[in-house]
């Protein structure tokens, strides 16, 4: 059964009206909420004596007990009586006269009787007042006032309307709060995975490049070793062959973390030192002192290749004598440190200094990853008199096994 559409629309007006009150709410603040309060129910107090909370009527109502009225012959014809007083009575006491006008009886001492002026002024008086009197009687009884009130109610609601208000404030305002809080860590997430997203597209496009420059000189000189050097050739093959196979596992790695052991990336490491051994020949000696325990600690993918890259490229082979190339890692206070050491042309000396985009992606993913637990921090080597660099990358130790 389809709902009625005006039922609807008038359910959504509701609504709407009691977002707009409760948003109102919480927008004034306790003290203006109090006063709205007091003069709220000081307005319901007024208006419940006034109309049309509250009137009156009169009914026209017949009573069969009236008084009855007096007519004209009997006051023609009062009857007049003269009462003795008891025989126990003072001495003092004198007779009274009492005189009958219908219903009506008027005592008054002898003695009036002796003054007839007096005496009809007095008659005169008291039948004026008895008529007064009957008059009141009369219109009392043909006519009764009603009073109906319908504003008794209203300080009550008014009270009732203003505990209502406290607790939608309260509870408004939190779920407000809430709703913010929840908004804004949604920002954030959403930010963070765009942040996620961009950085693991630098990655992948890092990544699929596998340096095409190096890519392409190397199969240059395989090319030229195969007419001049067959088995280094064949060695440089088989080289590459095996950077190949170790990087591609991390190419196709869809995980946002791109985390693998130190072993892995070592195995990353070894065939690309092995290829630029073979290019630059005797301009470059390299050394890995990683010890066998550490090997399954956790590292993101492809950073330590991306160090060992920027310290050939950019500090060795522009060195006309080449150089050392020292990689270390070690646990310092639960942490992991990795070292890329040269002794080239030094930290900003290099003529071909590149872009930073290598070491900006690299401080980025570990921000990411770690927050302000992982550094990556370089600089020149005190020893070396301006020459050589020093990249430590440090980082909380974990174990490959255990990272999620």
């Amino acid at each position: 059964m389809n709902a009625n559409p005006s039922d609807s629309s008038r359910f959504v007006a509701l609504k709407s009206t009691f977002h707009s009150y409760a948003k109102w709410l919480i927008r004034i603040s306790w003290m203006k909420f109090f006063a709205l309060s007091i003069l709220f129910l000081m307005a319901a107090g007024m208006l419940q004596s006034l109309p049309p909370f509250t009137w009156r009527y009169s009914e026209r109502i017949q009573t069969p007990n009236a008084a009855k009225i007096i007519t004209a012959p009997e006051l023609r014809k009062p009857k007049v009586e003269i009462q003795q007083p008891p025989e126990n009575s003072p001495v003092s006491q004198a007779p009274q006269v009492v005189i009958s006008v219908g219903d009506i009886q008027i005592s008054l001492p002898r003695e009036a009787l002796s003054d007839p002026d007096k005496l009809a002024q007095v008659l005169e008086d008291k039948l004026s007042d008895w008529e007064d009197a009957q008059e009141e009687r009369h219109a009392a009884a043909h006519f009764k006032q009603h009073e109906i009130s319908w504003g008794d109610f209203l300080p009550e609601l008014a009270f009732l309307l203003i505990l209502v208000s406290m607790v939608i404030k309260i509870t408004y305002n939190n779920q407000i709060q809430a709703e913010h809080k929840a908004d804004e860590a949604t920002q954030t997430a959403v930010a963070e995975q765009l942040k996620r997203q961009l950085v693991e597209a630098r990655m992948a496009a890092m990544q699929a490049q596998v340096e095409p420059h190096f890519l392409f000189n190397t199969l240059a000189s395989i090319d030229h070793l195969i007419e001049t050097d067959p088995p280094r050739a064949s060695q440089m093959q088989k080289s590459l062959i095996t950077l190949l196979r170790a990087t591609l596992p991390a190419m196709r790695d869809q995980d946002g973390n791109n985390m693998r052991s130190l072993g892995q990336e070592l195995a990353v490491v070894q065939p690309y030192l092995d290829i630029q051994k073979m290019r630059l020949e005797e301009r470059l000696q390299t050394h890995i002192e990683v010890p066998e325990g550490l090997k399954s600690a956790a590292i993101p993918s492809m950073m330590i290749q991306s160090l060992i890259e920027n310290a050939i490229q950019h500090g060795l082979e522009p060195r006309p004598q080449g150089g050392q190339l020292l990689l270390s890692a070690q646990v310092v206070d639960g942490r992991l440190v990795v070292q890329v050491q040269d002794n080239g042309m030094g930290f900003g000396h290099a003529i071909t200094h590149g872009t930073g985009f290598g070491l900006n992606n690299i401080r980025e993913r570990l921000k990411m990853l770690y927050g302000d637990q992982a550094t990556l921090t370089l600089g020149s080597l005190p020893e070396a008199k301006g020459q050589g660099t020093l990249a430590t990358l440090s980082l909380p130790y974990r174990t490959a096994n255990t990272t999620q």
